[in-house]
């Protein structure tokens, strides 16, 4: 048997059709790179801050910054917990480490 040279199954218009063709298209380069003004940046998470209960054995974490507010977890003394914002003199934002959202008197933690 003889070797098939496979350049002469090629039809000789072929590499012509490939430069024409849609996808072979030459890549246009930017003349100058350009910097956009980015109108929301990605801001860096603030870091955590902890507080730790302490003037009380057993801390009520309150769903409203009131004393009528309903109780959502009891944290004992000496618990950290998430700080979030101080809301005013006397309630503070928190989260427990088990994931509850809740408010706490200042005078019951100390960053």
């Amino acid at each position: 048997m003889s070797k098939k040279n496979y350049e002469d199954l090629v039809p000789e218009d072929f590499n012509e059709a490939l430069n024409k063709a849609d996808f072979a298209e030459e890549v246009q380069k930017p003349e100058a790179a350009s910097v956009e003004k980015i109108t929301n940046p990605i801001q860096p998470k603030p870091p955590v801050v902890y507080v730790k209960v302490i003037g009380c054995d057993k801390l009520r974490v309150r769903e409203e910054p009131s004393t009528d507010a309903r109780t959502l977890a009891l944290v004992n003394k000496g618990s950290k917990l998430i700080f979030k914002e101080k809301v005013n003199d006397t309630w503070s934002k928190i989260q427990t480490l088990a994931g509850i959202n809740g408010y706490v008197m200042n005078k019951y933690i100390k960053k």
